[in-house]
């Protein structure tokens, strides 16, 4: 066949690699090019070892949560009376890349205390949650969850 054998370094040394190396390594053919480096790079190695994802995932293991939670999307809870769409931005946006914020409010306009932040990645929004729950909100701390398929009530 026509095609190059598997394994073969890019650019390499065809000649070489079939014929020379092994059999007959001149001093001058071989030493100022390093053709027999090339060669145990592109043929005794597997293909690509440094590449791919390694073992075991990413960095950061995400939590066990219920079946049914996006894990990009947070519920926030306990905000001041005053909170808009605005203040869950800047307190969240640190964190990692935001896709949609959005507080909840009553009929007549009034921010009802909780709302939504999701995340752009998995991770920031675990990172946040890390971060954020709990935290002194006007003297109040903050609640932080990842939002579940199942509907919270408060009163």
């Amino acid at each position: 066949g026509g095609m190059p054998q598997r394994g073969f370094p890019q650019g390499g040394f065809p000649m070489q690699h079939g014929v020379g190396v092994g059999n007959v390594m001149p001093p001058e053919g071989f030493i100022p090019m390093m053709p027999h480096l090339s060669d145990a790079w592109g043929g005794g190695l597997p293909p690509q070892p440094h590449f791919g994802m390694p073992a075991g995932g990413g960095p950061i293991p995400l939590p066990q949560v219920p079946a049914g939670t996006d894990l990009c999307n947070l519920y926030v809870n306990d905000l001041p009376a005053d909170c808009d769409d605005l203040f869950l931005y800047r307190t969240f946006a640190p964190l990692g890349a935001i896709t949609s914020v959005r507080v909840m409010r009553d009929e007549s306009g009034l921010s009802r205390g909780f709302g939504f932040v999701k995340f752009v990645h998995a991770q920031d929004a675990v990172g946040a949650i890390s971060q954020l729950h709990g935290k002194q909100i006007n003297g109040r701390p903050m609640h932080v969850s990842h939002k579940t398929s199942n509907k919270h009530h408060h009163q």
